[in-house]
Parts: C-alpha cells; structure tokens; sequence
C-alpha cells in the first residue's frame, strides 16, 4: 500500500555549513590569529602536542627528530634524537615529566623529559 505524499515529508533541515542555529541568529565564526610559525625539522611534521601544564610542545618528524618548543617563545628548548627511521607520532604523560614517540623503525621510545639533553 502506497503512503499518500504528505505523510513522506521530512522537516525542514538547515543546510548552513555551520551545523544547526536554532535561533537563527548568524553564526559567529572563531577569530585566531596567528602567533607563532615554528619552524626547525627538515622534513615533515608528523605530530604536534601540547603538554599537560601547558609549558611545552613537543613535535615529532620524518627528520627521525623530536623537538621541544616552549609554549612561551615558541623557541626550540631541545632536540631529541634516537629513532632509526622517521618518528610517527609523540604523546606526553599525565604529569608532563615522560614523552613516548612512535617510529616508522617499528619501535616506541619513552623519554624522561627532565633528563633529555
């Protein structure tokens, strides 16, 4: 049995590219700016994390490199090296003290963040 045509109907659907606005207010878009362009491995970044406290960011690359920027600045604080092929991604502990980096050499390496030179 064949449902007559209005009772097929769907209710309207906001087709905004910005999700639903149920006020139908305009939407407010984020306003960043930028504030720092990092710039230091010599091959591509693979990830990027903030640490816990929010002191230090820690990226990781195809250069087989870790690095330490100061969330401050911006600046460069150390370089890690160790891996054997280029590292995939880097985490932080709870407490901002240890780093784990995953490589492409198949291995996961755990850095104490207070004695790494």
């Amino acid at each position: 049995m064949a449902l007559p045509p209005s009772s097929l109907s769907m209710p309207p659907t906001n087709t905004s590219s910005n999700g639903p606005n149920p006020s139908n207010k305009p939407s407010q878009r984020p306003n960043y700016t930028l504030k720092y362009t990092l710039t230091g491995h010599t091959k591509a970044v693979s990830s990027v994390k903030f640490s816990a406290d929010g002191n230090w960011i820690a990226s990781s690359s195809a250069d087989k490199s870790l690095k330490i920027w100061s969330a401050e600045d911006a600046k460069i604080e150390r370089t890690i090296t160790g891996h054997k092929m280029g590292i995939s991604d880097v985490a932080w502990s709870h407490d901002s003290k240890l780093l784990v980096s995953g490589s492409d050499d198949k291995t996961l390496k755990i850095w104490d963040f207070s004695t790494v030179n």
